[in-house]
């Protein structure tokens, strides 16, 4: 059937389950959090070595041994995995007053990279109490 011209096609494709796509945040509590299926892609690791990239503007987390102490290890929280980064955010001046969300988390040679570039904020909204 061909449409008539005055037809557009959609071409943002269907949603995706929280479940199904990586999906990773940092808090302003410092917690990187990552979802079931993020950790999972990452190898299920029990700790990991935290990396930056000031030119990129972009976070590395590496599989790492939990044995080595500059390691930061990976605890279950809720329906996923944290780390808490307070010290490597300190660090390196990464500072938020709300929760990112990061857009496009990517894995790479078994490397996930989180740029603080494409992030979007998800703090849910706090609502004024009625006197």
């Amino acid at each position: 059937m061909a449409l008539e011209r005055d037809f557009e096609k959609f071409t943002g494709g269907p949603v995706i389950t929280t479940r199904d796509r990586m999906h990773v945040t940092l808090s302003d509590t410092s917690i990187i959090y990552l979802n079931q299926n993020t950790y999972r892609l990452l190898g299920n690791p029990a700790a990991a070595a935290l990396y930056y990239s000031r030119e990129r503007d972009t976070i590395a987390i590496e599989p790492a041994s939990p044995r080595i102490e500059q390691n930061f290890p990976i605890r279950p929280l809720q329906t996923g995995w944290r780390i808490l980064a307070a010290p490597f955010l300190g660090h390196f001046g990464i500072r938020t007053d709300h929760t990112l969300k990061f857009v496009h988390p990517d894995i790479e040679n078994g490397v996930l990279l989180l740029n603080l570039r494409d992030t979007v904020n998800v703090t849910p909204r706090r609502y004024k109490q009625k006197e």
